[in-house]
């Protein structure tokens, strides 16, 4: 039961940030800049971590998408 509410957290987290991201490339026009690391590329890099893991911590299965990639290693 506790797996399955840490998961489903990450994977709001995840949503929260992709939100974030996306609001602030809207200011702007794109996300992240000359510099590397700006707060909206971490948050959409985060983001993107936490919505490949939260789903598998939630439901002990990797994404469908995901699941021919890590097959074949």
């Amino acid at each position: 039961m506790a797996n399955r509410a840490l998961g489903l957290a990450l994977t709001a987290i995840g949503v929260l940030l992709f939100i974030y991201a996306v609001v602030a490339a809207l200011g702007k026009g794109h996300i992240g800049s000359k510099e590397a690391w700006t707060p909206d590329a971490i948050a959409i890099l985060v983001g993107w971590f936490l919505l490949l893991i939260g789903p598998a911590i939630a439901f002990g299965e990797t994404p469908v998408t995901v699941k021919p990639a890590a097959s074949r290693r």
